[in-house]
């Protein structure tokens, strides 16, 4: 993944959300395992590839994720056989999302309410793209993005 691409991704984003580009962030490729392993907080616990964590989802599919500590995107290195080149740019452009949120300080009100931008955001992207929007273009559920665009309290009426 160039630079080139990074940089015109937020290039993107700056233009629609004027949020200014202070940092790019390092993205390291990692299999999908990795992933879920560092989303559930896994630990290793011994020098084979065997970790201990709450257990996931079967069929749980993660994508990418940010972290804001060390300004580092995972990314999934084997999305690029599974999608077109635009549906993993975008799956990329949501993590600088990220990158871009945390990096100019942006509150939200809940987590929820910073997935919601992110995912909205790649969305636009992609339909500006000559695709059909983030559900249909990366086969997402809508329960799901519900669930992880809504702050708890909306969900259970608190």
């Amino acid at each position: 993944m160039g630079e080139g691409l990074v940089l015109s991704l937020m290039l993107w984003i700056a233009s629609v959300t004027g949020y200014h580009i202070q940092s790019i962030p390092e993205i390291i490729y990692v299999s999908h395992m990795e992933l879920i392993y560092k989303l559930y907080n896994c630990e290793k616990i011994t020098g084979e590839n065997e970790y201990w964590c709450t257990a996931p989802r079967k069929g749980h599919s993660v994508f990418a994720l940010y972290n804001n500590e060390t300004k580092t995107i995972h990314l999934r290195n084997d999305l690029s056989s599974e999608y077109s080149k635009i549906a993993y740019n975008s799956i990329l452009l949501h993590e600088l999302v990220h990158h871009m949120q945390y990096d100019n300080k942006s509150e939200f009100r809940c987590r929820g309410k910073k997935e919601g931008e992110a995912y909205d955001l790649q969305n636009q992207w992609l339909i500006e793209q000559g695709e059909r929007g983030v559900e249909k273009t990366l086969n997402l559920n809508g329960l799901f993005l519900l669930m992880v665009t809504t702050c708890t309290d909306e969900l259970y009426g608190s």
